[in-house]
């Protein structure tokens, strides 16, 4: 459904008399709805039951900016430089514009991979956002080499993590997503970063002691209008 306009403006609202109209027809589709939720844009953070109409418009062109989980980096016990400890990769970002239907919708925000301890090689994935028609894949457990690169699209713009400046590196950094990429660890106890939101968590590379991988930056959702 189109937004109505007067001239160049958008119509909010319609009255008879004193008293407002909430919804327009032709024949039985409905046409106009006022709308008096949140204005734009919306994000969500949580997954849930969202009401079209209510928590965001229904029946108007949406535009969707949405990522999945990140997925956790990798990580291994030892100094041999035969693998290096990737970073995980960032969820699927989908830019795209899509019509709801008024009424209930269930969401799904992706979670991020849960870091992995240094027993391990290769980092957990991410799982899927869902949003009406729309699903924005979690990160895989292939790996990044993260080293601080830039990032941008329908979020803004973002950074991988960095790597630990060995040629090659023992550890890399998260890929990033709406946030940025966590970093790696290299040396004794400790444990890569986090990833930002939907972004890729750091390796992790120890030589004595233990630590865990980054974990993987839950997805997200931001409706515009």
């Amino acid at each position: 459904m189109a937004d109505i306009k007067f001239g160049s403006h958008d119509v909010d609202n319609f009255m008879f008399g004193i008293n407002q109209i909430d919804k327009i027809y032709r024949g039985s589709n409905e046409v106009w709805a006022s709308y008096s939720g949140p204005p734009s844009p919306v994000t969500i953070t949580a997954s849930g039951t969202y009401t079209a109409g209510v928590d965001f418009p229904a029946n108007i062109e949406l535009s969707i900016c949405m990522i999945g989980g990140g997925a956790s980096g990798w990580a291994d016990k030892g100094s041999s430089q035969a693998d290096t400890q990737k970073g995980g990769l960032s969820g699927e970002v989908i830019e795209t514009t899509v019509v709801v239907p008024r009424g209930d919708l269930t969401v799904t925000i992706g979670t991020g991979g849960a870091g992995t301890s240094s027993t391990n090689t290769v980092g957990n994935a991410g799982t899927s956002t869902i949003f009406s028609t729309l699903t924005a894949a979690g990160g895989t457990t292939s790996g990044h080499l993260g080293n601080g690169g830039s990032r941008s699209g329908c979020w803004g713009s973002s950074n991988d993590g960095s790597n630990d400046g060995y040629s090659p590196p023992y550890s890399a950094g998260g890929q990033a997503g709406f946030g940025n990429g966590g970093v790696r660890h290299t040396g004794d106890t400790g444990n890569g970063g986090n990833g930002g939101v939907g972004a890729g968590g750091g390796g992790c590379r120890i030589d004595g002691g233990s630590g865990n991988s980054g974990a993987g930056g839950r997805g997200e959702i931001r409706i515009s209008w």
